[in-house]
């Protein structure tokens, strides 16, 4: 990402309206510093090495309990770079895609041995031939996620989703689902990792929260199907 695109976005009306601008002076330059290098490393930025190389640890503290940063599994996530990353990659996956029809009709165009409506026909086959594979390789893709999200060994991750959105599996469950079907459907959905769905659909969750789990004094243990 750093080669590729080199630089992110900075909304200087967002910056200087935004709860960044509470924390003290050092806590601002610190924060722009873990921005700068959590993109260069693709927003794989681990927290111990993070604070290792600032070594400003108050700060670090604070901008964590301001959410401003956050940290999951060990890892710093900061949203607002993560849902950079996510455009530029749709926006190069369709930049590739319509390169590849572009050589494509290229190709059939120069194709003088194959009569017209042969050539239409061997156009609409390759097109609905691809389209199929894609939604196979897309719902794959979704069913692997689905058991990935919900896997045992995710049950630190899953228990703070769920606190932070007062909630429980059940009704997760119906919002990942939802979510998927939706994002099955993008072409550039099969070569996402699940690190990078993960992001997304917790974004997603901010303006699409699940349903509250009322009986909160008796929250049912984590269990997966």
């Amino acid at each position: 990402m750093a080669k590729e695109l080199p630089y992110f976005k900075f909304f200087t009306g967002e910056w200087a309206n935004g709860d960044i601008t509470c924390e003290s002076y050092e806590a601002q330059g610190l924060f722009i510093n873990i921005c700068s290098l959590y993109w260069s490393k693709q927003g794989e930025l681990k927290e111990k090495h993070a604070r290792k190389k600032f070594k400003c640890d108050d700060s670090f503290n604070d901008l964590i309990e301001s959410e401003l940063i956050k940290v999951e599994e060990g890892k710093l996530v900061i949203s607002f770079l993560d849902e950079q990353m996510s455009e530029t990659k749709r926006i190069r996956q369709k930049q590739s895609e319509g390169g590849k029809n572009s050589q494509l009709k290229r190709k059939l165009k120069s194709t003088s041995s194959i009569p017209k409506d042969d050539l239409k026909y061997t156009s609409s086959n390759k097109i609905r031939e691809d389209k199929d594979k894609r939604i196979e390789d897309n719902t794959n893709k979704a069913n692997l996620f689905y058991k990935w999200f919900f896997d045992p060994s995710r049950q630190a991750s899953l228990d703070r989703l769920m606190m932070k959105h007062n909630t429980n599996i059940p009704f997760l469950k119906e919002r990942l689902v939802e979510f998927l079907d939706v994002e099955k459907e993008k072409s550039e959905f099969k070569d996402r990792d699940n690190g990078d769905i993960n992001q997304h659909f917790t974004n997603w969750l901010k303006h699409n929260p699940p349903i509250e789990y009322v009986n909160k004094s008796n929250r049912p243990k984590l269990t997966f199907d």
